[in-house]
């Protein structure tokens, strides 16, 4: 899936070596930074892009979970997580701070290669919707203010309510820019020159 460098978290434990030396095999990664934290970590210095993040940690606790919440606020990254604790609020913590893929005595090298597919499917597929949420919610606020520069189109430049859009859809597709960019360009215009 074109990944080229992995953060791989975890204890200094064979299951970190397992995951570290199938993640090797299995796949060609530019590079796997391995960098080895305990329950009590809640900070990683990452140097490079990250494309995706594997955790192995024998027990979740709040530093864990404090640790997913500030990597996935530097760059929300697909985030896989190999446990032997599990737990609904747990999980749901998890999940929340960022986790994509919550394993619980699941590390079979195996299943590694899939578990990784399907952390980034989900992580995609995640990200698409949050992003459509985002535009359904700012839609209504975008028509206002197109509808205020079509109203001023219709005002200062006595064009008709048709033809005022128009101008704006065409001003959109010369320019390349979203309705929404002329729209406020066209107010603060006005804001300039009233």
């Amino acid at each position: 899936m074109g990944l080229n460098n992995v953060l791989l978290l975890g204890e200094d434990s064979l299951d970190t070596k397992r995951v570290y030396d199938c993640l090797r095999e299995h796949r060609e990664y530019e590079r796997i930074c391995y960098s080895v934290i305990e329950n009590t970590t809640t900070h990683v210095d990452i140097k490079i892009n990250i494309d995706l993040i594997v955790i192995v940690l024998s027990c979740v606790t709040q530093n864990s979970i404090t640790l997913f919440t500030m990597l996935n606020h530097i760059k929300p990254t697909p985030t896989l997580l190999f446990t032997k604790t599990n737990g609904p609020e747990l999980m749901k913590e998890a999940l929340a701070a960022g986790v994509d893929s919550f394993v619980v005595n699941g590390l079979k090298t195996s299943r590694i290669t899939d578990l990784v597919d399907l952390t980034l499917i989900r992580f995609t597929h995640e990200t698409n919707t949050k992003t459509k949420i985002k535009l359904a919610e700012n839609a209504p606020k975008e028509r206002k203010i197109i509808d205020r520069a079509k109203g001023l189109l219709m005002t200062k430049r006595h064009m008709t309510e048709y033809t005022a859009y128009k101008t704006l859809r065409e001003m959109s597709m010369n320019q390349n820019r979203r309705m929404i960019e002329i729209a406020e360009n066209v107010l603060k215009m006005s804001n300039i020159l009233a």
